[in-house]
């Protein structure tokens, strides 16, 4: 019974400390935005490196790989002309901070 408490004990330290070190960087402009409220136009392409256009209240951001976006720690892992994918950091049931990928799908323009 000790050993799971101990194991449990070190789970939530090193979540909290992942936590701590994402509230230590610097916020990112997008990070003030559910990522319910952004919104992917685009994909522009410039020396092998593939950017997305995406827009956030009244702004569009050129954002890529390893910016933030969200209100749950969400790096960008991944961008193709469909979709931006990312990693967020959320709390469980149990209170613990967990990983969960996530992505935002392109929006198709209006006909």
């Amino acid at each position: 019974e000790r050993i799971e408490v101990a194991q449990a004990g070190r789970a939530s330290t090193a979540s909290t400390a992942l936590i701590e070190e994402q509230k230590r960087r610097p916020p990112e402009p997008l990070e003030a935005f559910p990522l319910e409220w952004v919104s992917m136009l685009g994909t522009i392409t410039q020396n092998q490196e593939t950017f997305a256009l995406v827009k956030a209240g009244p702004n569009l951001y050129r954002v890529k790989k390893g910016n933030y976006m969200g209100q749950n720690f969400g790096v960008i892992t991944g961008i193709d002309e469909g979709q931006i994918r990312l990693k967020e950091l959320v709390q469980d049931s149990g209170g613990e901070w967990v990983e969960r990928a996530s992505a935002l799908q392109l929006v198709e323009a209006q006909k």
